[in-house]
């Protein structure tokens, strides 16, 4: 299979541990590589990045040779260690072709993301249970995990983790990994001592949004981190800022001054990670990340604040 993947590609050379191509998706000549034993690629120009599934697809293989090459690299490569930090932990994996199920060609996100996010993301519609799906993926971009948000107000609960009692061994661990790691990993896979900003957020549309406006983006899929996501968000390096909705109790800071963003901050700096709190722009009580237009997301993340931890909570 790597031997038909190099032949697909143009201009192949080896670099190293590498293999440096044309860029399948913008045509350069230079900024494309691919690591052909953990199938990771990125492209520096484009930004395009991820695992071998999402290569082969777009280089129209059939879903039969996808699916061995899925296979062969999970678990191939784990993530570098840092500090005493030890992943032990295995999880399951599903078939792409699970997605198949939800294939939709109307739009199904608002108006303000584009088509093109949509099938990035792979963005779905289960029809019988009337839920937009969002797949969760690792690190890797190996898929773990299927959620659905409701679109009818009397739908309980609002999101829905899938079960799939048909895969073999599978149960869904969703929280155990980050929305849209997979995207901003492969980039510190190739450049670790990169300095840059990667952004956390609550939910599906949060990421997605500031991802579409060019934000190294993951998502908790909550209010809160678990250990598992502190671990995975602690093997890359530059800052992370904290951009949770704008709600009392989450974001804003209540008469006490604790909040969720702060309780995530502190979290952030007991595991030596770089990290502070985006503000909201004024009069935006009650609105999330996806509410804000480019720029006010822009002055959000931009005009961050790093030092906002209560004297209460310092060490004296």
């Amino acid at each position: 299979l790597m031997k038909e993947v190099l032949e697909r590609l143009e201009g192949v050379r080896q670099s190293g541990e590498n293999v440096r191509a044309v860029c399948p998706w913008c045509g350069h000549t230079r900024a494309f590589i691919w690591n052909s034993d953990t199938g990771w690629f990125c492209c520096f120009r484009c930004n395009e990045r991820g695992n071998i599934t999402k290569l082969m697809n777009h280089l129209q293989f059939n879903p039969h040779a996808v699916s061995i090459a899925a296979k062969r690299f999970v678990h191939k490569q784990r993530p570098k260690k840092v500090s005493s930090t030890r992943i032990t932990e295995r999880y399951s994996i599903l078939p792409e072709y699970i997605l198949k199920m939800y294939e939709a060609d109307r739009r199904l996100l608002p108006e303000q993301f584009t088509e093109e996010t949509q099938k990035t993301f792979d963005i779905g519609y289960d029809k019988t249970e009337q839920r937009i799906t969002f797949p969760i993926r690792d690190y890797q971009g190996n898929l773990v995990a299927v959620s659905g948000r409701a679109t009818q107000g009397w739908q309980t609960p609002r999101y829905k983790t899938y079960e799939f009692p048909l895969v073999p061994n599978y149960s869904p661990q969703n929280r155990r990994h980050l929305y849209l790691f997979d995207q901003v990993y492969p980039k510190h896979y190739f450049s670790p001592n990169v300095n840059h900003v990667t952004v956390i957020v609550e939910g599906f549309k949060a990421a997605m949004w500031c991802h579409q406006n060019g934000y190294d983006t993951v998502a908790v899929m909550g209010s809160q981190i678990t250990v598992s996501q502190m671990r995975w968000i602690s093997k890359i390096g530059g800052e992370k800022v904290i951009l949770l909705d704008n709600e009392v109790g989450k974001h804003m800071q209540d008469d006490g001054g604790k909040s969720e963003s702060m309780n995530m901050l502190m979290k952030l700096l007991r595991n030596k990670n770089k990290a502070s709190i985006a503000r909201y722009p004024d009069n935006t009580p009650d609105q999330a990340p996806d509410d804000l237009d480019p720029e006010k997301l822009q002055w959000a993340i931009q005009n961050r604040a790093p030092n906002l931890i209560p004297n209460i909570w310092k060490r004296k």
